[in-house]
């Protein structure tokens, strides 16, 4: 049963992200979809917690991550204010995917295929979704052709991370990372070209870890020439982007498009909060209010301190520290730790500047690090 579960979630996944492909946007559609990813995934958020084992530590942290922003939205979140409801909308998508996939790779019906698929189905999705959404700034006059900021970007990031699951194939890794560099720096996102950098040096360090040959030359031979066409690749589409430079350039001088206002106005709140305010926050989503801007925080961290006090701070600060630790337990094969790593960090470069766990495409990571926790709790089982 669990398997045609599995499956049938993960096309709905795939469903979803296909709106203004097959279907149009926002519409009964889509919601039908979203409502039965969330029933499902609420289902089998139960059935991890009635599993008989003793609960991941990673689990318990983002648990109360989760809880901690539900429990906050009951008692201070208003549904009528759309983007309070936007937020835990997303919030429960990326959130709550964690516990399905979770599940499955503990029951060992997920594997590294099934991921594999889905990351092809999905990059071609997001393709797809970007070109649309390049033509749709162009048509409405918003930016001339060579000064697009594409947040699709940010996808093909998440994505990224799925080329691990490649392992030792080293021509598809290449191919996979040359297609996610072209749209990751044609996006032109200064965050998202920033924490792909990172995802390339953890991946370049896994391709050079994971090789079992046992000749050293071949293996010296062939790590080198991976990192060489890498960079040679990187180098040349970094270039070729005229406008992601000046971006980059802009941001070095100062240039944060808006985030020091917002990033001053909650930190001066939160300064200036009795002690309670300080402790527990102003309540879901305060942020849109205390930015100034009518806006969310634009950083969990302060997302957290505005909406949750020291309490949501040191929430969060669990999720990194169990989260990491993951790749250090050395009872677990090293390519596992490396992208358990990778995805830890990667996750928490995001949280600096923009959204993380209050954006939906982030079910991505929680995707693989559920698949990546789920199949090492079965085997200590």
């Amino acid at each position: 049963m669990h398997k045609y579960v599995k499956i049938f979630l993960l096309s709905l996944y795939l469903v979803y992200d296909s709106q203004g492909i097959i279907y149009g946007r926002g519409t009964i559609i889509s919601q039908s979809i979203l409502f039965l990813i969330l029933a499902i995934c609420s289902i089998y958020f139960l059935k991890t917690f009635l599993l008989r084992k003793r609960k991941e530590p990673f689990v318990i942290a983002w648990t109360s991550l989760l809880l901690l922003n539900v429990v906050g939205f009951i008692f201070t979140g208003r549904i009528s204010d759309e983007l309070q409801f936007n937020m835990l909308k997303e919030i429960l998508v990326c959130m709550l995917s964690f516990y399905p996939f979770y599940y499955f790779s503990f029951k060992g019906q997920l594997d590294r295929n099934d991921l594999l698929v889905f990351f092809i189905i999905m990059l071609v999705i997001q393709i797809s979704q970007f070109s649309i959404n390049r033509n749709a700034i162009l048509s409405a006059g918003m930016s001339s052709a060579g000064n697009i900021v594409n947040n699709i970007a940010y996808r093909f990031v998440a994505l990224f991370l799925f080329i691990f699951l490649f392992q030792r194939k080293k021509l598809l890794s290449i191919i996979m990372t040359t297609i996610i560099l072209y749209f990751v720096i044609s996006g032109a996102k200064r965050g998202a070209f920033l924490v792909s950098m990172i995802i390339l040096i953890c991946f370049i360090f896994y391709q050079m870890k994971t090789n079992d040959n046992k000749n050293s030359i071949s293996t010296f031979a062939g790590n080198t020439t991976f990192i060489v066409i890498i960079l040679i690749v990187l180098n040349r589409l970094y270039l070729e982007n005229q406008y992601l430079n000046s971006r980059l350039a802009a941001l070095v001088q100062g240039d944060s498009s808006g985030r020091s206002i917002i990033y001053s106005n909650i930190l001066n709140n939160w300064i200036k909060s009795d002690a309670f305010y300080k402790t527990f926050g102003h309540g879901f989503a305060a942020s849109i209010t205390i930015s100034g801007t009518g806006n969310y925080a634009h950083n969990d961290w302060l997302e957290m301190l505005s909406n949750f006090g020291m309490v949501g701070i040191i929430v969060y600060i669990m999720v990194f520290y169990h989260g990491i630790r993951l790749a250090f337990n050395k009872n677990w094969n090293i390519d596992k730790r490396i992208l358990a790593g990778t995805i830890i960090i990667a996750g928490f470069a995001i949280s600096l500047f923009s959204m993380w766990y209050t954006s939906l495409g982030s079910y991505l990571y929680s995707m693989l690090l559920a698949y990546l926790i789920g199949s090492r709790a079965a085997s200590i089982a």
